[in-house]
């Protein structure tokens, strides 16, 4: 019975982790300041690790991230590891154009 609620529990980060990832590509601005966020988008190990205990996101091991995003994702860990590169890819284009909004011509 405790491996249930374990699985059910990484189930629900994993899904939670899918849904941080689509919020972070939508709205990169708002998480620009967010260093633990950025640099667990750098890697797949890192992302699984990640927890983010108010949007119930808890750390795990990579294979089981892929485990379970293989069941609970749409297109399994594929489609979340994209996202992760969106998402990084959304941070550092905004953290370019404020950096170069900032420049004094």
């Amino acid at each position: 019975m405790k491996l249930d609620k374990r699985v059910e529990r990484h189930t629900q980060s994993v899904v939670a982790l899918r849904d941080y990832l689509r919020a972070v590509t939508s709205n990169a601005k708002e998480f620009l300041d967010n260093a633990s966020l950025y640099e667990a988008l750098q890697a797949q190990g890192a992302l699984a690790k990640l927890s983010v205990q108010d949007r119930g996101i808890f750390g795990a091991s990579l294979n089981t991230v892929k485990r379970i995003a293989d069941k609970a994702v749409e297109g399994g860990f594929a489609a979340l590891d994209r996202l992760r590169r969106g998402a990084l890819e959304a941070i550092a284009t905004e953290k370019a154009k404020s950096q170069q909004s900032n420049k004094v011509n």
